[in-house]
């Protein structure tokens, strides 16, 4: 045999070593990569992953491991998602799973254990999709906060705007109160109680969890409950997107945003402009946001990283009084019109988080966050100028012992710093409406920190679920006096007694399609350090949280496309903090008694297909409110079984769409509240009213790669005249009848544009 020869022999074996080789090493591929939920970025348990006859499941975070059979797709298919069927080369390190608008089962949620399947919580708590925030919520989230039973959000104008859940905190002056809020791992709850989600931009939401009633420990067992926003972290592919709306009063807004998008995560980047001339007078509004955010996932970690930023500056008209409301709702209070109130204020946040499995049952997580607010403020009384700057931790830790147990606990630690100063603003006397600013009236500086420790757990019984878990609060204030007319310093120091909140909950699958859950929960809500300053300025030591135990039995149904719930509670508050005025500008707290809330909430929706052109979905909400003073006497007045002020009799929320071709929809939303006691004598209440807004909408691809959307929408379709926020206990002042009344918007119009180029 010849060289040439012995070349070609030993060529063509090489050659077939090379190929089995490579059979071999395809027949033995294997992919792995993590399943997250496609709205918040969350890992889902429990997915089943297949290809031809292998399949596995998903782990507690999400993380998966699979060789194909041959050249057979990988689908994933989960209760509550959209199944995914994807080749091995479309396999990357994240997979994206849309959530089904209306699903109960599987889709899991995060205000209790990590990783709760939705069904299986054993309290009441409602979601809101990406999709249902696009289609009734494009500016404002109030439209589609008030679709759930036992919450109500009141707007006055954009940056004025009061949410209360079953009852709790509808009675706050200008603001929420007694609930706890967080975007992401950051809180939007202030170290004095107070909240405001309205500053978060629509375009930059992913989903939305609220907690009705005070059963979050992990989220610090607010009394109202826990609302849990998360922003935009969909793994999309890498795109650019503009969205631009304009509609009625001047109202336009355009947002920006562009997206990078690779095998372990995304980029993402967010600007949007908003401008409102206002339907009344005095209530323009200017407003620009910018956000960035990062997420990168690996084998065992998780990294996150969120920064957000917004400018406003926003007129102020203020509430009117009755006859005002009726005859001239577009005026403003003519003192706020005189004086030109108005603020302007800057706000940012920023957070870090990061998770990673230590083994295959432990897992561990650390959020770092940091929030900054300056503001100020031109008001008919005086001028306020105000910052805060506020950093905090909060690390946590999972256990599951086995299948059946699992553990989560962890500690949240926030401090911030908060001065604050007031100017004379003699607006009167001087040449323009909006005067300079004066002489110092008063000038504090706060120093405001809690701790809340806090542990869960799940205890799996086949069909019964049991889960207990407590919170451990400590919260303490430093005030500093830095100015005083009359030499007086007011200093101080107040720490709270800790404060243990426990909870019991179970859940009982009584049928395949049944479920029946049950709660004893406790919450509280300290007073903010300005609630605690008596009428001359001192700490007023005595004053004590307000606390309150709930009792809560449901249900949850599911079949085929219709899902239900229905749940009953009593809740006990005492030690109930007044608000009570002693000036326009000038709010004192007291302990003044105790109230009862008890209430019957339900849902009922379904979403089917009725051919193959058409889909029809249904949702319907119905709340039944009964709060009431147990036992209140204030300055010497007996509002004892008096009906609590601020909150409805009853919510009722409908609404029906269809869709054609998966590409266009029309979507009718109606909303109905009853009468409000505005007065804790009961001697004012709203009227009832009853909203209905029309949305209709179309996506078509307009090239490859381009995808187009338009909307049109028309609010308060029958022009109802309706107050959508109220004063409550308004005083009167100077001979002028109380200013109860925040007009509601008209019949309202607004269309939006949006195009997102996939790169």
């Amino acid at each position: 045999m010849n060289l040439k020869e012995n070349y070609l022999r030993g060529s063509r074996l090489l050659g077939l070593c090379v190929a089995i080789f490579t059979g071999l090493s395809l027949q033995a591929q294997v992919l792995e990569g993590k399943v997250v939920d496609g709205e918040t970025g969350q890992g889902l348990p429990g997915v089943l992953v297949y290809s031809g006859s292998d399949t596995t499941t998903t782990s507690t975070t999400g993380q998966f491991v699979i060789s194909p059979s041959g050249d057979h797709p990988i689908g994933f298919r989960t209760l509550g998602y959209e199944v995914l069927t994807l080749r091995a080369e479309e396999i990357t390190n994240v997979i994206l799973l849309k959530p089904k608008a209306y699903a109960m089962e599987g889709v899991v949620v995060n205000g209790f254990v990590t990783g709760r399947d939705f069904w299986k919580v054993p309290m009441p708590i409602s979601k809101l999709g990406r999709r249902e925030l696009e289609d009734i919520a494009p500016i404002m989230v109030m439209p589609a906060l008030n679709l759930l039973p036992g919450v109500y959000m009141q707007s006055g104008a954009i940056n004025t705007n009061r949410i209360s859940i079953r009852g709790i905190g509808s009675r706050s002056p200008f603001s929420t109160n007694k609930l706890r809020a967080y975007f992401g791992d950051i809180p939007l709850t202030n170290g004095s109680g107070e909240t405001t989600i309205e500053d978060i931009d629509m375009g930059w939401l992913g989903r939305m969890e609220v907690v009705r009633g005070p059963s979050s420990t992990l989220h610090g067992a607010g009394l109202g409950g826990a609302m849990l926003l998360y922003p935009d972290r969909r793994a999309e592919p890498s795109s650019l997107e503009v969205d631009f709306t304009a509609g009625s009063f001047g109202l336009y807004r355009t947002a920006l945003k562009g997206t990078y998008g690779h095998e372990k995560g995304s980029y993402k980047i967010y600007y949007s402009d908003l401008h409102s001339d206002g339907y009344r007078d005095n209530n323009e509004v200017d407003r620009q946001v910018m956000g960035a955010s990062f997420s990168n996932y690996n084998e065992k970690t998780e990294d996150h990283l969120l920064a957000y930023y917004l400018e406003q500056r926003a007129f102020i008209p203020s509430s009117v009084n009755e006859e005002t409301f009726l005859n001239n709702p577009t005026a403003a209070a003519p003192n706020w019109q005189a004086a030109e109130g108005l603020e302007t204020y800057k706000r940012g946040l920023i957070g870090y988080s990061h998770s990673r499995e230590l083994s295959e049952n432990i897992s561990a997580s650390l959020g770092l966050f940091g929030t900054w607010f300056l503001n100020d403020e031109r008001r008919p009384f005086n001028i306020l100028d105000e910052m805060t700057v506020g950093f905090g931790l909060r690390p946590k830790l999972e256990w599951s012992i086995n299948e059946d147990i699992q553990i989560v606990g962890g500690l949240e630690y926030f401090t911030d710093w908060y001065q604050w100063s007031t100017f004379e603003n003699d607006f009167s006397q001087s040449a323009g409406p909006a005067s300079e600013r004066g002489a110092v009236l008063e000038q504090n500086r706060e120093r405001r920190r809690y701790s809340n420790l806090f542990a869960e757990v799940q205890w799996q019984l086949d069909r019964l679920t049991l889960t207990a878990g407590g919170n451990f609060n400590q919260t303490n204030y430093r005030l500093v006096n830095l100015f005083s007319q009359d030499s007086i310093d007011l200093t101080g120091n107040h720490q709270y007694d800790p404060i243990f909140t426990p909870k019991l909950g179970f859940s009982y699958v009584a049928r395949e399609d049944l479920l029946v859950f049950g709660s004893i929960s406790q919450g509280f809500s300290p007073p903010a350090l300005e609630e605690t300053l008596d009428p001359d300025g001192g700490l007023n030591t005595s004053i004590r949280p307000e606390r309150g135990t709930s009792y809560e039995i449901g249900a949850r149904w599911s079949r085929g496309p219709w899902v239900a719930e229905v749940n009953g509670y009593h809740m006990e508050v005492k030690d109930l903090l007044v608000a009570r005025r002693t000036a326009e500008d000038a709010f004192v707290g007291v302990n003044a008694g105790r109230t009862r809330h008890t209430g019957l909430e339900s849902v009922l929706a379904f979403e089917m297909p009725i051919n193959d052109v058409l889909q029809v979905r249904s949702r319907v909400a119905y709340a039944l409110n009964r709060f009431t003073f147990a036992d209140f006497v204030d300055e010497e007045e007996d509002f004892s079984g008096n009906e609590l002020t601020g909150f409805p009799s009853y919510n009722f929320s409908a609404q029906a769409g269809l869709r054609v071709w998966n590409k266009g929809e029309i979507l009718f939303t109606e909303q109905s509240v009853g009468a409000i006691p505005i007065t804790d004598a009961n001697d004012v209440y709203s009227d009832p009213y009853h909203l209905l807004n029309m949305r209709i909408s179309w996506e078509q691809t307009l090239i490859d790669g381009l995808l187009a959307k338009v909307a049109f929408g028309m609010n308060n379709m029958f022009d109802t005249q309706y107050a959508s926020m109220l004063q409550i206990n308004a005083g009167s002042f100077g001979g002028n009848a109380p200013r109860y009344y925040y007009p509601g918007l008209p019949r309202n119009f607004d269309i939006q544009i949006r195009l997102n180029y996939q790169l």
